[in-house]
């Protein structure tokens, strides 16, 4: 069976990769991933790409632990709290993301989630906010969000 290689940005999609036995193959920006927050945080992606939203969390928290200054573990332990309805810790996440690394925060789609989450927990205009901002960024997905936020959001079932 061909594994799988995940993107979280983006335009994300999901592509064949060549399988190599126990390597989960991931796309690090990152200068050090020799570094004890980075090794995790690469753990961290593993549980990600096998649904294991908890064992993620449990790793990307092990990753922020290690270095508190690692945006792309804060973007990817609120996409992990997201899948899992923690949708207030997500939103702590992300905002430590966008602060730490607003680049890869725009890339990766910050905005997007903690929009997401902000319509969830009854702030509507912050999701409005985050996704205006993720429009800014081209996100391809903010447009359409943006319109059934617009629309009023969960309010319309």
């Amino acid at each position: 069976m061909a594994a799988l290689k995940l993107s979280f940005g983006r335009g994300a999609k999901k592509e064949k990769a060549p399988a190599q036995a126990g390597v989960v193959p991931v796309r690090s920006k990152t200068k050090n991933t020799d570094s004890p927050g980075e090794e995790w945080r690469i753990r961290g992606l593993s549980s990600l790409m096998k649904d294991d939203f908890a064992g993620a969390i449990e790793a990307f928290t092990q990753a922020v632990s290690a270095d508190p200054g690692n945006g792309r573990a804060f973007h990817n332990r609120g996409f992990a709290a997201y899948k899992l309805e923690q949708f207030e810790a997500a939103v702590r996440d992300f905002d430590q993301a966008i602060d730490l690394d607003p680049g890869y925060a725009e890339e990766a789609g910050s905005y997007v989630y903690r929009g997401l989450c902000n319509e969830k927990i009854g702030k509507h205009e912050q999701a409005i906010e985050d996704m205006k901002m993720a429009v800014t960024f081209k996100n391809k997905d903010a447009e359409h969000y943006l319109l059934w936020l617009s629309r009023g959001g969960d309010s319309q079932r």
